[in-house]
């Protein structure tokens, strides 16, 4: 509490700065705040007229905060939280109190969608957000207007498209280092632009964007390799065709390749008679096999076995020796990460007939990625080496009719999905894990199809002049399939040695091809919400709704498959304008409660090797509130404050027969984000702004994948803030703007993720970004200045 009160202290402080001096200079802005339009309830609405929890972000708010990558929305939106998982910096893991993704395979609770298609795995997103027009952040489950069902909210990213007026563009050049990683600075670039062609005024305009963005990363693992490296590049082009003022039409393609070292994984926890601990001793040759093997047929050791088992513990544990520097760790990944991603999309809006419209997207998309890991905390011994590779095909089609019905306004539609994985190949998905004992690479190659379809409703009414109603219903069957095909491999010659699961109908002589397991679900959810127009300016509403997240069939050596997660939730908020528009406050609170939770844990799996099993484990409910504040107390001067509270708990949790519903939820209970901004008008209608962010949030155990408790002491995350600024000279004349920004100023060292690798006897931390010193330079041309 302390910490919240001194940071809090800090931020507010910094706010009052700026506030004060905004009665000494030329204002700038217009003191009334903009109307927010947003399209959560699929149709353009003013913000403070939506009876949901909703946060929008614009493209230039983003800009003004520093927000080049979509981890980063957690810094404005409450309730959010978003970092790159463990394992791969190109990708987002998102939460939405406190709830996310079952398995790192498995269906996200957060549903992502980008141009209104959905993205069924979060890979690639680190580089999303260039040419943005707005994000929006809905809270609380969805799924009776979007295509795809979403138990805890949605994350929908939506691209600027074609002016088929102007001719326009912009080019922005990024650069900078990171002058606290320790192990010398480090430089970044980021180049990003578009071109906005008519072709026919009025009819047809091509918009083409692209990002290419690298880094010499920060931090070393023990080999002397650079981590935290990105060689990233994407293009996005959308091509719109308006033959009239009923109908549209979008074509929309993109591509994305990204390069990276991988992030730095430090081992937190080292359990000294663990098999990867003997494993390692082992291969170093501290100790005899036969000392060991004596130990595992007798329980005596051999005279190696106890002083060897202590050297290869000290070996390992260099992570946690002071004199490691924060960014370093002394094991070797050995291998570039590599994600290439692209899809296209057809989107078609028109009218047809009367009032009645009609909206359809059709989308197709691949990924190749390839993620490979070696966790063993050494440079030279390769005891915990991971592989984890995808082969994805997806196909989307949704399609929406909408039209009025009296006081109603309906919409009706179609979802259907159909997703491939092959995951494996040769090595694949892969653990060579343990090779100085089991002498083997085990290759977990389970192809996967998914298909989902889904038909939803949804209506709104207005009873009175104040009084609304909203209501909608969907019905969805998931089905799953997986094909065991999982074998114990020579390391050397990739010959089959043994199938890694037995159980599921392999053989040696076959493969190790198992029979398929099928899995089907079907699930309901629905929402009700009802608002009143107090007045003008204040809006309450009271909703409910009940989400479904899908069950599945588990992979990577254990094939059991795990039912369908739900729950009810229940929402009360307030959206309210005050002082001539020139404050916004909105406030919501919630209570949602969960049956059948999906609970991914690290296990032993048949083969011996290490994997992620999933259960249906757990009860829980989780209650909280959300404050969302902006002030313009005169012209140019701009204060915000966001305030999120969250209080998980689990009602009955058990994990492998044993009850563990003490152990805690991996989210932070109190996260606090403050800006405060200053505009002035300088000669020649320049303009001088300068703005400072705030971030903070309270203590954090990462127990993603593993039951932990309050009292242990492993992958804790102490509460932190973070401080970011920008000074931004705009140049009217030239319609330029020059920035110099700084990212986590006071240099904070904290940690975004972890592992709970017990069964082998590790765990794992993720370092947080270093300070980050850099320059902004961007032009824009023709219809891109408005």
């Amino acid at each position: 509490m302390r910490n919240f009160r001194v940071h809090g202290f800090v931020s507010v402080s910094a706010v009052a700065i700026v506030a004060a001096a905004a009665f000494s200079a030329t204002p700038a802005y217009s003191q009334q705040i903009e109307d927010i339009v947003v399209t959560a309830r699929k149709t353009a609405e003013n913000l403070q007229r939506v009876p949901v929890a909703v946060t929008a972000v614009s493209g230039e708010q983003l800009r003004a905060a520093n927000i080049v990558n979509a981890a980063d929305l957690r810094l404005v939106a409450p309730g959010l939280q978003a970092a790159p998982p463990p394992s791969d910096n190109t990708a987002v893991t998102f939460k939405i109190r406190g709830i996310s993704a079952g398995g790192p395979f498995g269906e996200s609770a957060v549903a992502t969608y980008v141009d209104g298609v959905y993205r069924q795995l979060q890979y690639g997103l680190a580089g999303a957000l260039h040419d943005m027009e707005r994000v929006e952040v809905l809270k609380g489950p969805q799924g009776t207007l979007y295509g795809k069902n979403a138990a805890a909210g949605l994350v929908s990213l939506i691209t600027r498209k074609p002016n088929l007026e102007e001719a326009g563009g912009y080019v922005t050049l990024r650069g900078g280092v990171y002058s606290g990683g320790g192990s010398g600075d480090r430089a970044a670039s980021d180049f990003r632009g578009a071109i906005n062609l008519p072709i026919v005024t009025g009819k047809a305009a091509l918009r083409v964007a692209g990002d290419v963005d690298s880094s010499d990363g920060y931090g070393r693992d023990g080999a002397g390799r650079k981590l935290n490296t990105r060689d990233n590049w994407s293009v996005r082009a959308h091509f719109l065709y308006a033959p009239s003022n009923d109908w549209q039409f979008l074509l929309s393609g993109d591509y994305a390749s990204f390069k990276s070292n991988g992030p730095t994984q430090r081992l937190a926890e080292v359990n000294p008679f663990s098999p990867i601990a003997i494993s390692v001793g082992v291969a170093a040759g501290y100790i005899q096999p036969a000392d060991y093997f004596q130990f595992v047929t007798t329980g005596v050791p051999g005279p190696t076995f106890f002083p060897g088992l202590g050297q290869a513990v000290a070996l390992m544990s260099r992570d946690l020796d002071p004199a490691t520097k924060f960014y370093d760790m002394n094991g070797s990944h050995g291998y570039v990460a590599r994600v290439k991603d692209k899809g296209l999309s057809l989107t078609i809006d028109g009218k047809i007939g009367g009032d009645i419209g009609i909206k359809s997207i059709t989308a197709y998309r691949t990924l190749k990625r390839q993620t490979p890991l070696d966790d063993d905390g050494t440079a030279a011994y390769h005891e915990a080496e991971f592989s984890s590779q995808n082969d994805l095909k997806f196909f989307s089609e949704e399609l929406n009719i909408f039209g009025n019905l009296g006081p109603v306004e309906w919409r009706t539609g179609g979802y259907y999905n159909h997703f491939t994985d092959n995951q494996g190949g040769v090595p694949g998905l892969y653990s060579r894990l343990l090779p100085s004992l089991l002498g083997t690479l085990t290759a977990y190659d389970s192809p996967q199809v998914n298909e989902t379809l889904g038909f939803f409703v949804h209506g709104n009414v207005r009873l009175t002049d104040a009084l609304s109603f909203s209501a909608g219903a969907r019905w969805s069957e998931d089905k799953r399939t997986i094909t065991p095909r999982d074998a114990n491999r020579d390391p050397v010659t990739l010959a089959i040695v043994s199938c890694a699961a037995p159980g599921y109908g392999g053989t040696v002589a076959n493969n190790c091809v198992g029979p398929k397991i099928h899995h089907k679900d079907h699930g309901i959810s629905y929402d009700a919400s009802l608002s009143y127009q107090v007045n003008p300016d204040v809006l309450i509403y009271g909703r409910t709704a009940r989400g479904y997240r899908a069950g599945n069939v588990g992979n990577s050596g254990q094939y059991e498959t795990y039912e369908p997660e739900y729950v009810q939730d229940f929402e009360l908020g307030l959206k309210s304008e005050w002082f001539n528009r020139t404050m916004l406050l909105n406030v919501a609170g919630y209570y949602s409660k969960y049956t059948d939770m999906q609970r991914a844990v690290v296990a032993v799996l048949p083969g011996g090797g290490t994997g992620f099993k999933v259960d249906n484990a757990a009860r829980a409910h989780i209650w909280g509130a959300e404050i969302e504040a902006l002030v313009r107390p005169t012209k140019g001067v701009e204060l915000a404050v966001n305030y999120a509270y969250s209080a998980p708990k689990f009602d009955t949790y058990i994990d492998g027969g044993v009850d563990v519903s003490d152990s805690v939820f991996e989210v932070a209970k109190h996260t606090f984000n403050a800006h405060g901004q200053y505009s002035f008008d300088l000669k020649n209608e320049d303009r001088l702004t300068a703005r400072v962010d705030y971030v903070w949030q309270s203590k954090i155990i990462f127990a993603s994948f593993a039951p932990l408790f309050p009292s242990e002491q492993i992958l804790r995350n102490p509460a932190y803030g973070l401080v970011n600024g920008r000074i931004a000279y705009e140049s009217k004349g030239l319609d330029a703007t020059v920035s110099l920004f700084v990212r986590n100023l006071t240099n904070k060292k904290y940690y975004v993720g972890a592992t709970d690798f017990r069964p082998l006897g590790i765990s794992i931390l993720n370092p947080g970004e270093p300070r980050f010193i850099g320059i902004e330079i961007s032009k824009k041309f023709g219809g891109d200045r408005k």
